[in-house]
């Protein structure tokens, strides 16, 4: 399996969307109009994000990908290591030589590094404000519909 790490923003609103759901699913992230308990599709997920983004006002460059970048360059500009950047993303670094790090290093583990540095990330992102800061719902029917 894939262990995803969660600050502690990101776990509390997870735990809110599956304490308000009605009626009990087995999923996070449930098919909205769903005969049987099944996931949400990828393309309904893509689509309520285009959808909060509209009503967010935010133009429509912006993407769950920007905010990977807004992210990951914030998290540079902090002097987070690069081992731990690539562990968040799951990308590999490749060196001078063509050579992937990772497949010497495999077993090297970042698990408690990234979780400091997700919440320092939540942690920043809680703190900005200011006339271009827009605040996205976060009640669940808000988010998947």
């Amino acid at each position: 399996g894939y262990t995803i790490q969660l600050s502690a923003q990101a776990l509390a609103l997870l735990q809110k969307i599956k304490a308000d759901q009605t009626p009990e699913t087995a999923y996070l992230f449930p098919a909205p109009r769903a005969k049987t308990d099944r996931p949400i599709r990828t393309q309904n997920v893509m689509l309520t994000a285009a959808k909060v983004r509209d009503t967010a006002g935010l133009p429509k460059g912006m993407s769950s990908h920007s905010l990977r970048h807004a992210g990951l360059t914030w998290l540079k500009e902090q002097l987070c290591p690069l081992d731990v950047r690539n562990a968040i993303t799951n990308h590999r670094t490749v060196g001078a030589d063509g050579q992937v790090d990772s497949s010497y290093t495999s077993t090297a583990k970042f698990d408690a590094m990234v979780c400091e540095w997700l919440q320092k990330w939540a942690d920043h992102v809680d703190g900005l404000q200011g006339k271009n800061v827009v605040m996205l719902p976060t009640d669940s029917e808000n988010w998947v519909r």
